[in-house]
């Protein structure tokens, strides 16, 4: 968590580089985190660290010493604002084969069209189609790279048995990759597959479902129901109730609900 500011416009967190740093600022322009690398950062290096008192009803703010409780969400919000990772495509992607140069990024301004990004510098959207990728050649220069290695049988047999970019075989692994959500950090389990939802009523055993379904796949230790909620309780704020469904009484989450791709978990 960091502190936030009267003078801010919204709850923005911008982190960007500042020579061999990486720093984190607000929208007004004050630094909260300095660092050497993303590596070092910890709980000891954040402005401060919250947790849910279910008991209490209460939010605790630990600052470096200091400890501030808020009886309400939304007091606990007038203060505070959740810092979340930066996202690096290079921590990100799951396939080590993603180069630099098989993606590119856009930015996508409130009020201005699409922009791509690229080492420092922005252009219009307009120029990815000026400087293809290699991934999105056309496929007539797809056969012509085939057909000039013709005179070596061997490079052309490897070339026949290699997915194209944009063929069904090599656009279902794409896609699978892209939704199996390759991450192992329960943070980035919840940025994925859980949303805030000030209406919504989410059963306890859904959510856990979710979270034992996502562990097995990526080899995790699945951890008891205790600590997940302890654990869910540091990265976004809920209240639990019990709902009576089919003449059961049931425990559920109030405030948070499952994201689609959470929903596609479960199913």
């Amino acid at each position: 968590m960091r502190p936030a500011r009267d003078d801010e416009n919204g709850t923005q967190n911008i982190w960007q580089r500042d020579g061999d740093d990486i720093i984190l600022c607000d929208s007004a322009g004050t630094e909260h985190i300095r660092l050497p690398s993303l590596e070092k950062l910890s709980k000891d290096r954040v402005p401060a660290i919250y947790s849910y008192d279910h008991a209490g009803e209460e939010y605790i703010v630990h600052e470096h010493g200091e400890q501030h409780i808020y009886e309400t969400k939304s007091a606990f919000e007038d203060d505070w604002v959740r810092i979340k990772k930066p996202f690096i495509p290079e921590y990100e992607f799951s396939i080590p084969e993603y180069s630099r140069d098989s993606y590119v990024i856009v930015i996508l301004p409130d009020e201005e069209p699409p922009i791509v990004y690229t080492n420092g510098i922005t252009n219009p959207l307009g120029t990815l189609l000026d400087n293809p990728a290699p991934h999105n050649r056309s496929e007539s220069e797809n056969e012509h790279s085939v057909s000039a290695g013709d005179d070596n049988p061997d490079e052309s047999a490897t070339q026949e048995n290699t997915p194209r970019a944009h063929s069904p075989e090599r656009t279902t692994q794409t896609d699978a990759s892209e939704h199996d959500h390759e991450v192992d950090d329960f943070e980035t389990f919840v940025d994925v597959y859980v949303a805030k939802d000030e209406e919504a009523v989410l059963p306890k055993d859904d959510l856990y479902n979710a979270y034992r379904i996502w562990a097995i796949r990526h080899e995790q230790e699945i951890q008891s129901k205790s600590w997940f909620s302890r654990s869910l309780g540091e990265f976004v704020t809920y209240d639990t109730s019990r709902v009576r469904r089919n003449e059961n009484r049931v425990n559920c989450y109030t405030g948070i609900a499952l994201t689609e791709a959470g929903q596609h978990l479960i199913e």
